[in-house]
């Protein structure tokens, strides 16, 4: 009976240990992913930005006579 307790015990310790191991596996991949994506997304970045072109800004103007005036009376809008 003793020997089954035995086992039972080491058999525990023993998927402790691989979780354990798989886990550091994990954060180890995690950290190292980490660290080599923000190593090349800033290089890689200032690449694109350099032969993108400059975004073109259009600014439309009304005359302030030609805009709405609205007001919200707790229920409706009316412009």
């Amino acid at each position: 009976m003793s020997t089954t307790r035995i086992d039972t015990v080491l058999n525990r310790q023993k998927q402790n240990l691989i979780t354990d191991a798989v886990v550091a596996l994990l954060v180890a991949a995690a950290i190292l992913f980490y660290v080599v994506g923000l190593g090349a997304t800033p290089s890689v970045r200032a690449a694109n930005a350099a032969t993108a072109p400059a975004p073109k800004l259009t600014l439309i103007e009304a005359p302030i006579e030609q805009s709405p005036v609205c007001a919200y009376d707790a229920q409706t809008w009316s412009c």
